[in-house]
């Protein structure tokens, strides 16, 4: 998803990273397992040894009382998934 916030309300929405998403989860161990499969030509063209990609994984559960988890928490007074500062770094270990 490509979205100018300089020359609104230019966004492209056609675009598709291809994703793939599959999850698991052990109630038991309290841990969970999500597996993500990228086909995008843009995404895996910079999958090189070594690189280092922004990533935020983020999850949102529940309908009445809703969960927010994050793999790196934005610490936003209200949720909100959309801080990129607050983004991990993916590096790719060859």
């Amino acid at each position: 998803l490509l979205v100018d916030r300089t020359a609104r309300p230019r966004s492209d929405n056609a675009w598709s990273a291809g994703l793939t998403i599959g999850t698991a989860r052990d109630e038991a161990k309290q841990r969970a397992v999500i597996e993500v499969a990228i086909e995008a030509p843009d995404v895996l063209a910079a999958l090189a040894a070594g690189a280092a990609l922004p990533l935020g994984l983020y999850r949102i559960e529940g309908q009445n009382k809703r969960q927010y988890l994050a793999a790196f928490p934005t610490r936003t007074p209200k949720p909100n998934f959309h801080v990129p500062d607050a983004f991990g770094t993916l590096v790719l270990d060859p």
